[in-house]
């Protein structure tokens, strides 16, 4: 066997493992995504991460959304049904609402930004929100008629 046929197996192998690895963290996040949208709050908006209501000509969808600190863009960070188009697709057929898809560097960003803490800063500010609620629930209690 020659070296080039050694490098070219080792090559596969390597290509192999990337794209797996890729699929693998796409599928988490898009798992994650799914998971935030379903338990958040549909007014959240902190951290870079809130609710988008989209509206089109026929209705409107809510979307999570986060702000990637890289570019300041907003990614959307679940897949919008099958996207029909490169990159996205149109909510509802309308032409003047595209939702575009996360690209496998945002939702890496996105990873990475969980890694360092994103997720335990959201927790902190749910439980935040929840303690000023019963706090002010129960001011509210003891001057109720």
């Amino acid at each position: 066997m020659s070296v080039f046929t050694l490098d070219l197996t080792s090559l596969e192998t390597a290509a192999t493992d990337a794209t797996t690895a890729r699929d693998t963290l796409s599928s988490v996040v898009t798992d994650l995504a799914k998971a935030l949208f379903t338990a958040l709050p549909g007014d959240f908006d902190a951290h870079g991460l809130s609710i988008k209501r989209v509206k089109s000509n026929v209705g409107n969808a809510d979307f999570l959304v986060w702000e990637n600190d890289d570019d300041g863009r907003l990614v959307f960070l679940e897949e919008y049904a099958t996207c029909d188009e490169e990159g996205g697709r149109y909510l509802h057929g309308d032409f003047h609402a595209w939702i575009p898809s996360p690209t496998h560097d945002d939702k890496r960003a996105f990873a990475e930004a969980c890694a360092a803490g994103l997720l335990d800063d959201v927790r902190a500010t749910l439980e935040e929100q929840a303690r000023q609620a019963r706090t002010l629930t129960e001011s509210l209690s003891a001057v109720t008629v």
